[in-house]
């Protein structure tokens, strides 16, 4: 339900914006020409001022929308992006983008109507995160979709086509864009996080072309992203918004981006302060924009009037920055009559507010990852009449409303913890204990504290502890020093499954967390549920009751010991992830377990040799062999036979489906030729004829080596 929105008309005369039938970049550059320059160089700054003598309105380029929209109000807060990416469902994000890009409509509208334009009011919207979370210390993994490149590719240009209003296929629904999304941070961008402003990443061709890259170039070739941001560190001893390789040689020669740069904010400033790559503001700002960064988060453009005297700039490089970023604008509507944008139209309603409150449930639910099921344990709902009397819910995690949002997120109107969704969800002849039991890291409580929770469990049917993370361990500016539960969660852990009562451990957390071997073996079962958003406790309680069937995958691999980890600083790709790891791992990527049971057969491929430039399209029958009805993620990789300098697998295709009990049905997968490609140490991408496998599984099949239990086919690539 959508209701009009009132605006304050402008006077939109015929010569300051030419007509409507011209290009917005003809148009932007008529509204350019009679700018001056010092107009000029204060619209290439993030808060840019009104310029009332060409009815150009106040407007400030930072909104975030990672996991929702920000700034006053309340908004849908939807779970975390590694929530998100749990989920394999590219059409879940599609989704969740759509309804978060409504909001920011809405809250844009009513800006407009109010006659603000204050930060977090705007349609060019920060989001999303899609650096390679290559290190599961890095404080800001949780903001990402993973540590693969494709699946990170593919949810992100879903994300990007729901925010801009394209429809699920990729093309533009309006001559409009009711937002922009802003892939982010170009490039090699994923920790140290403390020293970002001054660090340099080094990263050879070969995990260049095969890992940093490929996401940021499918959401600037497949999701046609309107903008993208430039990263605080240095690639290769170049600061990344002053680098004119990965700026102009690669994104916009390379890739034909059409779209503006902005910098992250301060990372101008910190070209001269941070890398001390030149030895003035000045030319800081001016290298920004000789490479191609149009916009800048921060005062540091209004240095390019020195620059222009100095002659390190082109006063055509100003011009050209601005077309790029008024022909953003005039693609948002912001210059026509307001009657004429029917995404001026949205706005909050009780019933938009309704459906995002159930999306954001249903995200929560399929971002839950089933880890440990030991003999079927869960869900507690199959135990009814013999559902225990009590249960006890131990743990940090278990009622902090902070614990369950993650960074960068809205003020929700509601958020439901752990412990209110198992006390709202349970039947109601269970009775529900709870204590925290424990502070989330080494801190100060009480020993009687804990004494209470370990009394409360030892009283109880069932013990739930719910351990992890929050934003008070992992954030922007704050990476772990180990990927371990914290020592003092771990000590409680120990005490509660001491007491000999069946425990279901639920993590939440944004990085992945290790468990103790012996912890892990002693728990029944054990839940991901991440920060799951406003939405969390109900999705958990959900699934620990039978009323929501889990069915997400793990987007990271999580590793046994920090010991097993490279040197933090090192960006090569050698034993990092699922792809070049050698080392023992406690869950692979792609992992996860389901209340229901499937099987997979009938792999029927097009053909068992094909040539450069064919797609390898096939087929797989997945049955249903329970009668619970649930989803199946099947999961397609492929790995050279012949190649010692490939990774030992590499996803190329996903489908989250759902069958219903003892049902079957038959997924179609397509593998483009582009990622039939082989990345060699030159960078290029090559075919390179020989003999592979096709791996398919559903990931609950994986073990440590991600292979057991799957069905491998045989295929070979000929040559030309």
């Amino acid at each position: 339900m959508f209701l009009v929105v009132g605006f304050i008309l402008m006077s939109l005369s015929h010569s300051t914006y030419a007509a409507q039938s011209d290009s917005p970049e003809a148009r932007a550059r008529k509204l350019v020409d009679q700018m001056t320059l010092e107009e000029k160089l204060l619209q290439l700054e993030n808060d840019a001022p009104a310029i009332p003598r060409l009815n150009i309105r106040a407007y400030n380029y930072w909104s975030e929308s990672l996991h929702g929209v920000l700034g006053p109000g309340t908004e849908t807060v939807f779970p975390q992006a590694i929530g998100l990416a749990a989920s394999w469902d590219s059409n879940l994000i599609y989704g969740v983008a759509s309804a978060i890009s409504d909001e920011a409509r809405a809250k844009y509208n009513a800006a407009v109507e109010n006659g603000e334009h204050a930060l977090h009011q705007g349609l060019t919207l920060w989001a999303p995160n899609i650096n390679i979370f290559r290190d599961p210390r890095w404080g800001r993994g949780q903001e990402t979709y993973g540590e693969d490149p494709f699946l990170t590719a593919e949810l992100a240009t879903r994300y990007i086509w729901g925010i801009q209003g394209f429809d699920q296929s990729g093309n533009e629904t309006s001559p409009y864009l009711k937002a922009i999304a802003t892939p982010k941070h170009f490039a090699l961008y994923s920790g140290p996080d403390k020293v970002r402003t001054e660090f340099n990443a080094k990263a050879d061709a070969k995990d260049m072309a095969e890992t940093f890259l490929p996401q940021f170039k499918a959401a600037i070739q497949i999701g046609h992203a309107g903008s993208i941001m430039c990263s605080y560190n240095s690639v290769n001893g170049v600061p990344a918004c002053a680098n004119s390789y990965l700026i102009e040689q690669t994104l916009r020669k390379s890739w034909d981006f059409k779209g503006f740069v902005v910098s992250d904010c301060g990372a101008i400033h910190d070209i001269f302060w941070g890398h001390h790559s030149v030895p003035s503001l000045a030319k800081a700002a001016a290298l920004a924009l000789n490479a191609g960064t149009d916009l800048s988060c921060g005062g540091d453009y209004m240095k390019l009037k020195r620059a222009l005297r100095r002659h390190w700039i082109q006063a055509s490089q100003i011009d050209e920055a601005l077309i790029r970023l008024f022909s953003a604008r005039i693609r948002l509507g912001m210059f026509e009559p307001p009657n004429s944008i029917p995404f001026n139209t949205i706005t909050r309603t009780p019933e938009s507010n309704r459906k995002h409150a159930e999306l954001a449930t249903k995200a929560s639910e399929e971002s839950l990852v089933l880890l440990k099921n030991k003999n079927q344990f869960l869900p507690l709902g199959t135990m009814i009449p013999n559902t225990p009397n009590t249960i006890a819910v131990i743990g940090p995690n278990a009622n902090d409303t902070d614990a369950v949002l993650g960074d960068y997120h809205g003020t929700a109107e509601h958020v439901v913890t752990p412990l209110l969704g198992i006390q709202t969800e349970a039947p109601d002849v269970v009775k529900i204990t709870y204590a925290q039991g424990s502070p989330r890291k080494n801190g100060f409580l009480p020993e009687i504290e804990r004494a209470k929770a370990v009394s409360l469990a030892a009283q109880a049917d069932l013990i739930v502890a719910v351990l992890g993370l929050s934003t008070d361990i992992e954030t922007e500016l704050h990476d772990r020093n180990a990927i371990e539960l914290p020592k003092v969660q771990e000590k409680l852990l120990r005490a509660l499954e001491n007491t000999g009562k069946p425990i279901v451990v639920v993590l939440v957390n944004g990085g992945p967390v290790t468990l103790p071997p012996d912890l892990v073996d002693g728990a029944n079962a054990i839940l991901e549920s991440w920060y799951g958003g406003q939405s969390a406790g109900t999705a958990i309680a959900n699934a620990l009751f039978g009323k929501y069937n889990p069915a997400g995958r793990l987007p990271v691999t999580v590793y046994r010991s920090t010991d097993d980890l490279p040197k933090f600083r090192n960006y090569s790709m050698q034993g990092r992830t699922y792809r070049y790891n050698a080392n023992p791992i406690q869950f692979p990527f792609g992992f996860g377990l389901s209340y229901s049971s499937f099987s997979a057969s009938n792999v029927r491929l097009c053909s068992s040799q094909i040539h450069p430039g064919e797609h390898l399209t096939g087929d797989v029958e997945i049955k249903n062999e329970s009668a619970i009805p649930g989803d199946e993620v099947v999961e397609v990789y492929v790995r050279s036979l012949d190649l010692r300098d490939q990774p030992k697998l590499s996803l190329k295709g996903f489908s989250r489906t759902r069958i219903p009990g003892n049902g079957t049905q038959t997924i179609h997968f397509d593998i483009r030729p582009d990622d039939l490609k082989l990345v060699n140490q030159a960078g290029e991408s090559i075919w390179a004829p020989g003999h592979y496998q096709l791996i398919v599984t559903d990931g609950s099949a994986m073990d440590s080596s991600g292979l057991t239990s799957t069905l491998k086919i045989p295929f070979e690539i000929e040559g030309h």
